[in-house]
């Protein structure tokens, strides 16, 4: 199954719903609906400007040639002109379900407005990264060390060697002046200037004293070297406490995505699971799904569910959005979407199990020709020595559940067992 869901495939349906026909320019339409229209004497065969009905209140209009069926049904005016509104946003049901499946999808009006939130703050960023402005490129390096300074720390290097690469020139004038400013405040405050001068001056009278002087120098150099081969130093503390911090964050989220997966699969399966049951009760009739044992609803719950799934495996359509909506941690959007695919694939799935298992509706009744022996089972049962042919058994009256059993009930309407119990 897909992560955290009866996988169902994506939404599907009829289409159509087009708009009634009028036959003049409508009047702009309104919601409220009057029961009493303004009729006009014009003949209702002829084609003229006139061959509409004017409602008195708010000018809606309605064809002259459904004047009588409004009368008699006045609840039907509100559903023309609910439908005509309808059609003036969509085109036909299925665009309707799109619609309100990409609503689903962003989390409705609160999803949507956290996206376009994210989206202004994007945005921002995006300004000051390529603003080329000193002032915004600092606030866009500054946002980077306040998410994650640690972060920010580790690509540096790696964004020193894209830049060499990508502009060596230029990478060269930032770092002499990086080395430049490096070494003109050591030189100041290490007094390496000062001693320069003084060896200098010692080459000729003291030429010892001036090499040494010379050695303090290089070695002092040589420390940048040094300092470049260095690896970061490890704190053990540190370490140890990272370690552990991201151990517990990793465990809190795992913890929360269950809590979360539990939040929408539990409640969503229980409905699910009673609209199972009903559809299963409306298709064999009440009576025959409560002589059902809880034993055999399970069985045929649990094999809906299985075909629903096989299903769903195979709509890569209703994967992809359940799985952002999953990301998006709406447990409500992921129920009501789930519901929404399992109750649409719910009556095709339920058709193919009950048919599997023989318990289609009721057996159609056959009366028999003149001359024809009566097809109702007669009392008491018939002990064969071996299963009756397939040929001889009246699959309409047996199930396979009976076969199973060594039972059946043939075609000339007696009822027999054996004691093999072979399926036919």
């Amino acid at each position: 199954m897909a992560d955290g869901a009866i996988a169902i495939p994506g939404a599907g349906g009829d289409s159509g719903g087009a708009s009634p026909p009028v036959e003049t320019t409508p009047v702009e339409t309104v919601d409220t609906a009057v029961e009493t229209p303004v009729e006009t004497s014009v003949d209702p065969g002829v084609e003229t400007s006139q061959t509409t009905e004017v409602e008195s209140t708010d000018g809606r209009t309605i064809p002259l040639k459904y004047r009588e069926i409004f009368k008699a049904n006045p609840e039907l005016r509100s559903k023309w002109f609910t439908l005509a509104a309808f059609n003036e946003q969509f085109p036909n049901v299925q665009a309707a379900k799109e619609a309100k499946e990409l609503i689903e999808l962003v989390g409705g009006q609160e999803g949507w407005q956290q996206i376009q939130e994210k989206e202004e703050q994007q945005r921002a960023l995006d300004e000051k990264y390529y603003s080329r402005n000193p002032q915004g490129q600092r606030e866009f390096v500054q946002n980077l060390i306040t998410q994650d300074k640690s972060a920010f720390t580790s690509i540096v290097p790696v964004a020193l060697n894209a830049f060499f690469e990508a502009d060596p020139k230029a990478y060269n004038r930032v770092m002499s002046r990086v080395v430049a400013n490096t070494f003109a405040g050591a030189f100041n405050r290490m007094g390496v200037q000062n001693r320069l001068a003084q060896a200098i001056q010692l080459l000729g009278t003291n030429p010892e004293q001036s090499k040494a002087i010379l050695g303090e120098i290089a070695q002092w150099t040589g420390q940048f070297d040094e300092i470049a081969n260095q690896q970061p130093e490890v704190d053990p503390e540190r370490e140890a406490f990272e370690k552990e911090k991201n151990e517990f964050q990793t465990k809190k989220q795992r913890e929360d995505e269950d809590r979360f997966q539990q939040s929408y699969k539990n409640s969503a399966g229980q409905k699910a699971g009673s609209a199972t049951l009903t559809h299963i009760s409306s298709i064999i009739g009440e009576a025959k799904f409560k002589s059902l044992d809880d034993e055999s609803k399970g069985d045929l719950q649990r094999a809906i569910f299985q075909k629903i799934n096989e299903t769903a495996m195979k709509d890569q359509n209703y994967i992809r959005q359940m799985k952002a909506i999953l990301a998006r941690k709406d447990a409500a959007a992921a129920e009501r979407y789930f519901l929404s695919k399992f109750n649409q694939l719910l009556p095709d799935a339920a058709k193919k199990v009950m048919r599997l298992f023989n318990m289609g509706g009721p057996a159609a009744k056959v009366t028999p020709k003149p001359g024809e022996p009566s097809l109702t089972p007669k009392a008491g049962w018939i002990n064969l020595q071996k299963q009756p042919l397939p040929g001889q058994i009246d699959r309409q009256l047996t199930s396979d559940a009976m076969i199973m059993k060594g039972e059946a009930i043939l075609k000339d309407g007696k009822k027999v067992r054996w004691p093999e119990r072979v399926v036919a």
